[in-house]
């Protein structure tokens, strides 16, 4: 029993393998896409992503679809997009990386 619990101890400080999280942004017409995901391919449904000027005001947020996509509207000015899943360095995308609108 002892040595049960001694393993389940240690089994429980194991640090976890963490992945850096990803963010790939594009633009479709007048929408901006992004796909949330980690380093070691693991997409983010239901994660939400966020918006921010550089005043970092929040502008827009939604959550990734089943595709692990998000679309918004290029909002003016300039701007940011994070997705923060909580663990390690959030990943940004800045708006100067987008092509520019059409």
């Amino acid at each position: 029993m002892k040595r049960r619990l001694f393993l389940l101890a240690w089994a429980l400080t194991v640090p976890a393998h963490a992945h850096t999280p990803m963010l790939d942004c594009r633009m479709e017409g007048k929408e901006i896409v992004c796909t949330p995901g980690f380093s070691d391919g693991t997409p983010a449904p239901g994660m939400t992503v966020q918006v921010y000027s550089y005043a970092d005001e929040l502008l827009q947020k939604a959550q990734a679809d089943s595709q692990s996509r998000v679309k918004f509207q290029r909002p003016p000015g300039d701007f940011y997009i994070r997705f923060d899943p909580g663990h390690e360095s959030p990943a940004e995308f800045d708006h100067a990386d987008l092509p520019a609108s059409e």
